[in-house]
């Protein structure tokens, strides 16, 4: 959505307080805190962005991967937040391994669901229609190439 819009959302309706971007430009991120000032709310709506828009002004982010690993997604947040660019950096190399090995699957939205439940968060790892559920053979693949642990760090076996 183009910022000039945004602007005019914002001055013309009292309840127009933030925006969720999930373009993936963070040059976008960084035009809305621009233009539209820093008591407007600005998330960025993509894990490969994480530290970078924080860096750059954004008030947080509305991430999928936080779903199932909330601990870790705090702390890149909480490194970028600090300016810790060696350790943001760092975890925000471990969201884009993790986003690419979710995305790699059937669907990506069954691979998360399927991580709550091996984490014993939910019960199920059933999904609704339309939505397909992961094969047996994705289940075992995935419980070998990705191990997220109760406190958020994981593992990745591409081997």
């Amino acid at each position: 959505m183009k910022e000039s819009l945004v602007l005019r959302l914002r001055n013309s309706n009292s309840n127009v307080v933030g925006i969720k971007d999930s373009e993936g430009s963070l040059n976008k991120i960084m035009n809305y805190r621009i233009k539209l000032g820093n008591d407007f709310i600005v998330m960025t709506g993509t894990d490969s962005l994480i530290a970078p828009a924080i860096m750059m002004g954004s008030d947080g982010v509305v991430s999928a991967i936080a779903d199932v690993a909330p601990e870790f997604c705090v702390k890149l947040f909480n490194f970028a937040f600090d300016g810790d660019i060696k350790n943001a950096k760092r975890l925000q190399y471990d969201m884009l391994k993790i986003r690419e090995i979710t995305k790699s699957f059937s669907d990506s939205r069954a691979v998360l669901k399927y991580i709550l439940y091996q984490r014993k968060i939910f019960s199920s790892y059933r999904v609704r229609r339309p939505l397909k559920e992961l094969s047996d053979e994705e289940k075992k693949k995935l419980s070998r190439i990705l191990i997220i642990r109760e406190n958020g760090d994981f593992e990745i076996h591409t081997a």
